[in-house]
């Protein structure tokens, strides 16, 4: 139950992340692009890594004149280019139709995908949605993750080039290698919406690190000297504004630790991702989490009062409180769980509070809420 007690909100919190949470989108940024003339060395390992996939095509690509050899086209385009590049081949071990219904917000839908399709014995899944397109954002992908997302027949893919179906996949595919956004100032890498076969330094490198990825696995089955390697790829730049996306993989890795019962491993897991990024109010918040399921309040309560001097979430919950006239904390806590909720692989959110006013605001956000008794 969410009430005027600040840690109290946090465990209505708890109880939707010990079900499992995942990393934020990362997503392709509409900066547009100009061909490169280099083209990065072919990858050297002269066996060829397998990647299965499980091809979900929602309602909307369905309804598309010869859908199905247009999605498998897709997916082998990208797949030479991986296998050029990297050695790498895409297998599509089967296409499943998945009807998502009308005004589903788009980062629900991988979460529901995780749901109601799963990945099946395949290493990633793929969602192909047409018409779905937000804020100029093409595509979804959890970063160390299984899950990514295509979208198609957007009037803004229609007008800006490199925002092909082909260019998405590519860019998304890197991200579940752990490829990130790089520095501001390129325009030569698929990244930021270049070209599909463009690939930057960092990137091209974080790919061929991370070659044999593990997606059973996941960060878990990362050896501390490919983490390292992979955090002075990083450490050399990236875009400004997004979190480290190791330390998030390693956040999502602990919370199910935790959710399992292994709370000493996943808090061993939490501190490495501290050290990786200090500011991430995410990390502090699931470790209060752990810290009570020990019963170790105290030191529950420092860090998701940590969390909350990181990130206030000032814009919003100042929002929240004029539109609604709610008090400080209950604004802050309506904006925590509409942020969980919002997460692309999350489970559903039921928001409950004994203050009706608060119920009323929550449902105004299109939380469902759950009236107390």
């Amino acid at each position: 139950m969410v009430k005027r007690v600040p840690i109290l909100g946090f465990l209505v919190a708890f109880t939707v992340l010990a079900g499992g949470c995942d990393a934020w989108p990362a997503h392709a940024q509409p900066i547009p692009a100009q061909p490169s003339p280099a083209q990065p060395s072919p990858a050297q390992p002269s066996d060829v890594r397998i990647v299965t996939l499980r091809a979900v095509a929602d309602e909307m690509y369905r309804a598309q004149p010869g859908w199905d050899a247009m999605l498998r086209r897709t997916i082998q385009t990208v797949s030479d280019i991986y296998e050029r590049q990297f050695q790498i081949r895409l297998v599509v071990r089967d296409v499943v139709p998945w009807t998502i219904g009308q005004a589903v917000p788009v980062p629900r839908i991988l979460g529901r995908a995780r749901v109601e399709v799963s990945t099946g014995p395949a290493d990633v899944l793929v969602v192909f949605a047409a018409e779905r397109c937000q804020k100029l954002e093409y595509g979804f992908a959890q970063t160390f993750g299984r899950y990514a997302m295509v979208q198609t027949n957007c009037l803004d893919t229609a007008v800006l080039r490199n925002t092909t179906p082909e260019g998405v996949l590519s860019h998304e595919m890197a991200h579940l290698f752990g490829a990130f956004h790089p520095a501001a100032g390129r325009s030569d890498t698929v990244m930021v919406l270049g070209p599909a076969d463009r690939f930057d330094g960092q990137t091209t490198r974080v790919i061929r690190l991370m070659r044999g990825y593990d997606f059973t696995r996941g960060v878990l089955g990362l050896d501390p000297e490919v983490r390292r390697a992979w955090s002075a790829i990083y450490a050399e730049g990236h875009a400004r504004g997004e979190p480290n996306p190791l330390a998030g993989a390693l956040t999502n890795a602990a919370a199910e630790l935790g959710r399992t019962g292994r709370v000493e491993e996943g808090l061993t897991l939490l501190r490495e991702a501290m050290a990786m990024d200090p500011t991430s109010a995410r990390t502090r918040t699931i470790m209060g989490f752990l810290f009570l399921r020990q019963g170790r309040l105290e030191d529950a309560a420092r860090e998701l009062d940590a969390a909350k001097r990181i990130d206030f979430r000032e814009v919003e919950a100042g929002r929240l409180a004029a539109k609604y006239g709610l008090r400080g904390f209950d604004a802050i806590h309506l904006s925590s769980a509409m942020t969980i909720a919002s997460a692309p692989a999350g489970p559903d959110v039921l928001f409950s509070s004994f203050d009706a006013a608060l119920n009323r605001a929550a449902a105004g956000e299109r939380l469902q809420v759950l009236s107390p008794q």
